[in-house]
């Protein structure tokens, strides 16, 4: 199945290498909220993620406008004249109209950035929200950004390379046994399990073989049951934290780490429990997930 997935998105990947095009051309392509976008090398772009902010340089292209976590959490070599334009989840239309940017890139699963750009596209921005959790979701927003920048060759070396690392991470560890694994997101007030869909980490994991227990507890998503968690006894446990690491890794270590229980399960004693660095597993990798992959897969099965 993996090798099948794998062996579609490199196909995907001929299909969406772009080809050399006139800078001023159109491009035309459907984001992830279904609208028909179409853009004429914006040359005033804002960026409303640190991750978009990256992907946009990644492809070639300069920012007028980022928000605040694209210093904060990527420590960006912006130029000087960059502004920012406030949180992730509240970004100023003010400060942005005032920029004179002509396109943004935004994320539908925040209201505040959908409401922005309602207001932005009735002042005459051209808008694109972009959903990426995967990889492949990676390689659809690299691919329509290095098509408006007219960079195709950034596209293959920051998006086919890294699909090429990849799939040879995969490749290597098939027919291998599949362990079974907790996948934890720890936070100020508290911890849950993910499963393999709709997180990076989980989908990850399940591109490398393994059975993640909360697939098939899922009870867990809704309450951590440690009862459920000693009967599953998963060879491994991976933790992502979110908002402050120390304060996540407090509340983890009070409500869960102490318990006899906890210590008591095989992964734990035989020291297969991970924190997962936040740069590659909680913040979007980007040019980087060969990295994400790789860390994993070492942990799995050995380097």
């Amino acid at each position: 199945m993996r090798q099948r997935s794998w062996a579609l998105l490199l196909a995907l990947l001929l299909v969406l290498t772009p080809v050399t095009a006139h800078m001023e051309e159109a491009v035309t392509f459907i984001d992830d909220l279904g609208q028909t976008v179409t853009a004429f090398s914006p040359k005033r772009v804002a960026a409303l993620s640190g991750s978009f902010a990256e992907i946009w340089l990644l492809a070639g292209g300069t920012l007028c406008c980022a928000t605040q976590d694209a210093w904060d959490e990527r420590a960006l070599p912006l130029s000087a004249d960059v502004v920012n334009v406030g949180s992730l989840k509240q970004p100023s239309a003010e400060l942005l109209l005032k920029q004179g940017a002509d396109f943004a890139l935004l994320t539908p699963t925040l209201e505040g950035q959908r409401a922005l750009g309602e207001t932005l596209s009735a002042a005459g921005v051209t808008t694109a929200y972009f959903e990426v959790e995967t990889f492949a979701d990676y390689l659809r927003m690299l691919d329509c950004c290095t098509r408006m920048t007219g960079r195709p060759d950034l596209y293959n070396e920051y998006g086919e390379r890294v699909a090429q690392k990849i799939a040879q991470i995969v490749k290597a560890y098939e027919g291998k046994p599949s362990p079974s694994v907790l996948l934890l997101r720890a936070y100020s007030t508290g911890v849950k399990a993910k499963n393999s869909q709709n997180n990076m980490v989980g989908a990850m994991l399940d591109e490398l073989g393994c059975r993640n227990i909360a697939d098939s507890q899922s009870g867990l998503l809704e309450t951590l049951s440690m009862e459920t968690i000693i009967a599953q006894d998963p060879d491994f446990i991976f933790i992502t934290t979110m908002g402050a690491d120390d304060e996540a890794l407090s509340y983890l270590a009070k409500n869960l780490q102490s318990s006899p229980a906890w210590q008591g399960l095989t992964a734990v004693r035989e020291g297969r429990c991970h924190v997962l660095p936040k740069a590659l597993f909680h913040y979007k990798p980007n040019a980087r997930w060969a990295e994400s992959y790789q860390m994993l897969a070492d942990f799995l099965y050995g380097q």
